[in-house]
């Protein structure tokens, strides 16, 4: 089985930073502009969700941190940034 290293989980980690961004990005401008229908804001939350994901699993794996601790902030941040994610969608686009 291969092992996963520290420098694959920061590259993991960065990849999720990419997909904060681009998704914050996005959702910010189909806030600002409203022109879109509520189906279009749920790309740039998924987007957004799988950042913080891959961004706390790889910063947390990279990091030594104990697995129960890994498995616990990961799985609260991702369901806390989808929850928000959908509510910022269908809040803001009303």
């Amino acid at each position: 089985m291969l092992k996963i290293t520290k420098k694959q989980w920061k590259g993991f980690m960065w990849t999720g930073e990419a997909f904060l961004l681009v998704g914050a990005v996005f959702e910010f401008w189909l806030i600002t502009s409203r022109s879109f229908p509520i189906e279009k804001f749920l790309l740039p939350g998924f987007y957004v969700t799988w950042g913080t994901f891959s961004s706390m699993l790889g910063a947390l794996k990279a990091s030594d941190v104990p697995r129960w601790m890994t498995i616990t902030l990961t799985t609260a941040a991702t369901i806390v940034m989808l929850i928000a994610s959908i509510l910022i969608a269908y809040y803001c686009h009303k």
